[in-house]
């Protein structure tokens, strides 16, 4: 047999390549099935370099029965890894079988048998595992491509098994025996790159699954996602990022210039990238963005910098959440706490009113009787007087409170603040809280906006009240503390003089749960509360640079400590000048426009027992008539008026005399 060195040979060549493709796929890809396929071709080799070396020995049969024992090797693998390839268990009787036939393999090597009686048992083995091989793979419940492979696969191995199932007819022959080999090279050959073929085929059905799954996540997801060039251009971005941007399709976004066509004012992006330069993850950055029509849409952004190989930045990867529709609810829903408080203000407002009209009634009625004595007459006007005043003070703190602007802040006293809102605080709270101010020592000056402040007192007041039902103490404390490195670095704030304010309640306490989540928007243990009283409170100190903390435990009270960087800084603190001594111009003529008569009248006998000349109207379109008439030095005018306005009425009596002073007066 010339031949048959050679085709041995080749086998072992094929078997050792095919030995190597599967070697560096397993090294790329772990899979279970690629483990056994590999030892499957590495009992292959095994099994070949078994017949060089016996056909070179001239046929010595212990080395025979070694290379029919790798050949069952090979095969149990290549069964086990197509069985894991299909998502299959092998039976248990496939192992008992090829047990059985490996121990006559070993049997028949100490007790010889004819060839045939000695190679029948496991060549037959050989072939069933083959159409085992073939019947799993067409049975694959695949489709397209991957199912077209898996059959030819199968056809592969019914013609090898029934090429292995005549070897022990066609090995004894000289002149077949080489073409055997040489066949049987092939046939393995097709097999592996078959299987090589399915794994891929495999491959790339689930990952363009994955990729359907995955696109179609970002395709129907309710939440914006784009990814963007280092420079800002949006290079991909899904249908719910366009609708939010007021675009037909995601196409319209590609290549969009992020700071100049998307955010509404690019320096906030520029803030917004300065503040992130040294962190890659970005959790919930509020920003303003601007639609396609125009309009402003408020959007929290949680994205993340994406880098290459060597670190540097090659683009930018986010999610959008569109909260136009929460904050214009959050606006809406403080609204409603802040008329709330406001109603529960009427009841001790209106006594507190009472009270002061029946002295200005009173003192009215006393100073208008002709024989009552000068000093009683006088001193009622002094009550009549001081009574006004605390209206028009206790009407100045209501406006402060209801007010919904945003106000710059300056330099304020935190512990004058407390002072100053006690009154309106225990009207909030009713009469069966008492309300305890502690400032100790002072000043405490601090950066922040006045009105955000009386806001933080009032919601922490009524959360207070409502903690305590039956009555109780609520306690201000304000006082000055110095963070120290360890315990600022626990806070997560930096280590510098602070004001603390403590608002600590008699209240029934709260558990670690309700602790936990006490500042979520919109939580609240409240039947008819809106759950955003301590979201305000928590927003209005972070925006202020301070921090807060909740120390509580069931049935021992509440206590909120809130810290503010102490101001302490070269700025001016802004105080009210002192008021002007009354001086009269004899001569100067005043025209005064004021809907309402008592006020009107009230304004216009002040002026003129002041030595001015007055001329009165009623509204702007009235001051217009008497103007033409009236040539006024001084123009006082209301704010809000019928027909026309005390701005439109500067305006018009300006186009005539541009220089004419105007005073406006208002009483909001």
């Amino acid at each position: 047999m010339p031949w048959l060195g050679p085709a041995v040979a080749a086998a072992l060549i094929g078997n050792v390549v095919l030995l190597l493709v599967y070697a560096y796929l397993l090294s790329v890809d772990r899979s279970r099935h690629l483990w056994l396929w590999t030892a499957a071709w590495l009992a292959g080799c095994m099994r070949y370099a078994g017949a060089v070396v016996s056909v070179t020995l001239h046929g010595s049969r212990s080395v025979v029965e070694i290379e029919h024992l790798f050949a069952l090797a090979s095969a149990w693998f290549l069964l086990l890894g197509t069985y894991a390839f299909v998502d299959r268990r092998l039976s248990r009787a496939w192992h008992v079988v090829f047990a059985g036939v490996a121990a006559w393999q070993v049997a028949v090597f100490w007790f010889p048998q004819p060839f045939l009686a000695e190679t029948l048992p496991t060549f037959v083995l050989l072939g069933a595992s083959s159409f085992a091989i073939a019947a799993a793979l067409w049975r694959r419940p695949v489709s397209g491509g991957e199912q077209m492979a898996a059959r030819l696969l199968a056809l592969v191995f019914v013609i090898w098994g029934l090429h292995r199932l005549d070897y022990p007819w066609l090995r004894p022959i000289p002149g077949v025996a080489p073409y055997g080999f040489a066949f049987a090279a092939a046939l393995e050959l097709m097999a592996a790159a078959g299987t090589a073929i399915a794994h891929f085929e495999r491959l790339r059905s689930e990952l363009s699954t994955s990729e359907h799954r995955f696109r179609a996540l970002v395709e129907n997801s309710p939440q914006g996602i784009y990814s963007t060039s280092p420079d800002g251009r949006i290079l991909d971005a899904n249908p719910a990022l366009a609708q939010m941007l007021g675009y037909a399709s995601p196409n319209e976004l590609r290549e969009l210039d992020m700071a100049r066509d998307v955010w509404a004012d690019p320096a906030e992006r520029a803030v917004l990238t300065k503040k992130t330069a040294d962190v890659d993850l970005i959790s919930g950055a509020e920003a303003v963005w601007r639609r396609k029509d125009g309009e402003h849409v408020r959007v929290a952004i949680h994205g993340r910098k994406i880098r290459g190989a060597s670190g540097e930045v090659v683009g930018y990867q986010g999610v959008v959440v569109d909260e136009t529709e929460r904050h214009h609810l959050e606006q809406r829903v403080r609204q409603v706490d802040r008329l709330n408080a406001l109603g529960r203000l009427a009841g001790g407002v209106a006594h507190d009113f009472n009270n002061l009209l029946t002295v200005i009634q009173g003192g009215a009625e006393l100073a208008g009787r002709v024989r009552a004595p000068e000093t009683d007459r006088q001193l009622a006007l002094e009550h009549v007087q001081e009574a006004a005043e605390r209206a028009a003070t206790l009407t100045r703190e209501l406006l402060s409170m209801s007010r919904g602007q945003a106000l710059e802040p300056h330099i304020i006293d935190i512990g004058d603040a407390v002072v100053r809102s006690a009154g309106v605080l225990g009207r909030l709270v009713g009469e069966d809280i008492d309300i305890v101010t502690q400032v100790e020592g002072g000043p405490f000056t601090v950066f922040a906006d006045p009105s955000k402040i009386d806001q933080v007192l009032l919601n922490l007041a009524a959360n207070a009240r409502d903690a305590m039902p039956h009555g109780g103490r609520l306690t201000l404390i304000v006082d000055a503390k110095t963070l120290g490195a360890e315990e600022a670095k626990r806070r997560g704030v930096e280590a510098q003089p602070y004001v603390r304010l403590r608002v600590r309640d008699e209240g029934e306490g709260m558990d670690a749960e309700t602790r936990a989540r006490a500042f979520d928007p919109f939580f609240t243990t409240k039947g008819g509360g809106t759950g955003l009283g301590l979201a305000t409170v928590y927003g209005v100190v972070l925006q202020s640079g301070g921090h807060i903390d909740l120390h509580s435990d069931p049935g021992s009270g509440t206590t909120f400590e809130i810290l503010f960087p102490r101001d302490e800084g070269p700025r001016e603190r802004v105080e009210a000048a002192p008021p002007s001594r009354r001086r009269s111009e004899p001569g100067c003529r005043v025209l005064v426009a004021e809907d309402e008569p008592l006020v009107r009248n009230m304004v216009v006998r002040i002026l003129r027992a002041a030595g001015y000349e007055v001329a009165p109207a009623g509204n702007g379109v009235e001051a217009l008539a008497v103007a033409d008439a009236f040539e006024a030095d001084l123009l006082l005018t209301d704010v809000v008026m019928p027909e026309m306005g005390g701005p439109d009425l500067c305006r018009a009596m300006r186009r005539s005399r541009p220089r004419l002073p105007v005073v406006f007066m208002s009483g909001y």
